[in-house]
């Protein structure tokens, strides 16, 4: 495993398929003591995935020689830019193996697994944010409805190979346009991202009559908490990665009818086919 909350759920929603498949699965946590940050080195990415969902099976590998062993003998790195047609190969993957790399995916991976492999989510949040999930749900009881803006900056504010350039302002701005016009209610956006003064600067600030709120004290070394809260809205707008997506995803049945907006970026096309109310916007 590597990266921030939600590519350990990725990892392990990997495993939890391929254990379906007859193997046994262990996980190599050892990136999170040597590395631990983003492309840039400066935001922390801590292994999480227990905090979130503490009561999934968990087997962590500590056994240096098991290691070993099956890195020199078995080692495989699934390459997720390949040309081939089966991007989905690892599928077909049987122990034993020391697999590393990211994974293309399945649809259907997101229709039903990852569903009932996330069911229990059961985080400690600290009292700020008892707090704002309290003022979430007294929005959708007095009327309102809540939108998560998750603005991706950081090590993908500038090109990536898996994403293509960075989103830009005018995305943000035309997705929350967007869900006002659709909903045609009070709506209360509320702004998650690793650089809140950039949002103000180029996005907020020519945002008159949109009420929100940013969501700068949890830190890239609580992620976990944000996809916590993004869950609690109705209404999620995406960027970069894949937080927003599984943050949608993480919504209670109550709000699944929430609009997903998706950026204009190649993963995109496969993200509409998973949200039933979801909509790509192209920039113009």
């Amino acid at each position: 495993m590597d990266g921030g909350i939600c590519s350990q759920m990725h990892f392990y929603l990997v495993g939890t398929i391929l254990q379906g498949m007859g193997s046994k699965i262990t996980y190599d946590l050892s990136w999170y003591e040597t590395e631990g940050t983003d492309l840039d080195g400066k935001h922390a990415r801590n292994f999480d995935l227990l905090k979130l969902f503490p009561s999934l099976d968990f087997k962590q590998e500590r056994t240096q020689i098991i290691k070993r062993l099956y890195i020199t003998s078995f080692f495989r790195h699934n390459e997720y830019f390949s040309d081939t047609t089966d991007v989905c190969a690892w599928m077909n993957y049987h122990s034993p193996l020391y697999l590393t790399g990211y994974f293309r995916d399945r649809a259907d991976m997101y229709e039903k697994i990852f569903r009932s492999t996330f069911s229990d989510i059961q985080p400690e949040p600290d009292e700020k944010n008892r707090t704002l999930k309290t003022e979430m749900r007294q929005h959708e009881k007095e009327g309102a409805e809540t939108c998560a803006v998750h603005i991706r900056r950081g090590d993908l504010s500038r090109y990536n190979a898996a994403y293509g350039n960075p989103v830009s302002p005018r995305y943000f701005k035309e997705a929350m346009q967007y869900i006002k016009a659709q909903r045609q209610k009070r709506i209360k956006f509320y702004i998650f991202s690793d650089e809140p003064s950039w949002c103000y600067d180029n996005i907020l600030k020519e945002t008159e009559g949109t009420d929100y709120k940013v969501i700068d004290f949890n830190g890239s070394d609580k992620g976990y908490l944000d996809l916590y809260l993004i869950s609690e809205c109705r209404h999620v707008i995406c960027s970069q990665g894949t937080m927003g997506k599984y943050g949608a995803l993480l919504r209670e049945e109550s709000k699944q009818e929430g609009i997903v907006v998706l950026p204009p970026n190649k993963n995109s096309e496969f993200w509409v086919s998973i949200f039933n109310n979801s909509i790509q916007l192209i920039e113009q």
